[in-house]
């Protein structure tokens, strides 16, 4: 009889639920934004990288290449104070400053020797 209850009881499922398609303007622009935000992610990386290895170049890295990345990195930090931004997509916010995080460790791998 056990074996016959067991039979019968339903499996549990440990799946995510789907996501069914709504007319969700929020939604949609969410989605809209998204290659956007891969872009914004990808660049800040490469900066990062390439900063990383011009330091070792003869001259390193020029005062105005230094001044813009830190221009641009603090730009995309100030995102997280963007109401409107954060209201309406806060991923793309979070996306924003993880950017400008990348930016700034970047010119903080030149050291010292950068700065002056």
């Amino acid at each position: 009889e056990a074996a016959a209850a067991a039979k019968m009881a339903p499996k549990k499922k440990f799946r995510r639920p789907r996501l069914t398609k709504t007319a969700d303007t929020t939604t949609t622009s969410v989605e809209k934004s998204m290659p956007h935000q891969y872009a914004i992610h990808g660049n800040a990386i490469v900066v990062s990288m390439l900063v990383h290895e011009l330091h070792h170049l003869p001259g390193g890295v020029a005062t105005e290449t230094l001044d813009t990345i830190i221009a641009v990195s603090k730009n995309l930090l100030n995102c997280q104070y963007s109401e409107g931004l954060v209201e309406a997509n806060p991923g793309a916010a979070c996306t924003c400053v993880r950017a400008g995080y990348f930016m700034i460790s970047s010119a903080l791998t030149l050291g010292t020797m950068a700065i002056s």
